[in-house]
């Protein structure tokens, strides 16, 4: 009877340090995830945020596809106020040694594209956009979020259970009076972006 006792309580203690071993495991696997593409992630944000602290933003559309979300960004040039020119900002996959990889592209006001590869992320096709306005102080807010899970995808950082830190998000609050009637700039609005299942 001891011996059986002994037994379970042996099997009760290691089943709690499995668990401990598995969280610490996936915490692991879920900074390591973090970090490679924390940089990606700032430099992305600098470039989009460059542009709109510039330059005159007048609307933002999109241009979604099976494969991931495209943002159009329309500015007008302060100093050449007939000229407009467009950004684009998306996101999408494709396969590469048989292996499917995550991608973000910036195209900026230049006409510069950077593109960057998501390590070990998969790019969400479905995002988040907030849109809204303050015509009492005649100024605007939004908030774009593209998500990003583990690839392949685990318990702790997936579609159901995601990890916001990883996620792309961009921010940004301007004049009304700039804006014209286009797109993602209509109205106050929350919605989905891309294609969700």
């Amino acid at each position: 009877m001891e011996l059986l006792v002994t037994l379970a309580l042996i099997g009760i203690v290691l089943t709690f340090i499995f668990g401990l071993l598995v969280d610490i495991r996936n915490e692991r696997d879920n900074n390591n995830f973090s970090q490679n593409n924390q940089i990606n992630r700032i430099e992305i944000m600098h470039k989009v945020g460059d542009d709109l602290n510039k330059y005159t933003l007048e609307s933002v559309r999109e241009e979604t596809n099976d494969t991931g979300i495209t943002l159009k960004f329309k500015y007008r040039n302060p100093s050449n106020a007939s000229g407009t020119k467009e950004t684009t900002l998306k996101t999408y996959s494709k396969v590469v040694e048989n292996k499917t990889k995550y991608y973000v592209e910036y195209t900026d006001y230049s006409g510069e594209k950077t593109t960057w590869n998501m390590a070990g992320a998969k790019i969400d096709t479905c995002g988040h956009y907030v849109f809204y306005k303050d015509n009492a102080s005649d100024k605007y807010y939004f908030k774009i979020n593209m998500y990003l899970y583990n690839d392949p995808e685990h318990e702790r950082n997936n579609k159901d259970k995601n990890n916001a830190v990883d996620d792309l998000e961009i921010t940004y609050a301007g004049f009304t009076r700039n804006l014209i009637s286009e797109g993602l700039t209509n109205n106050p609005i929350e919605k989905t972006i891309g294609k969700c299942a």
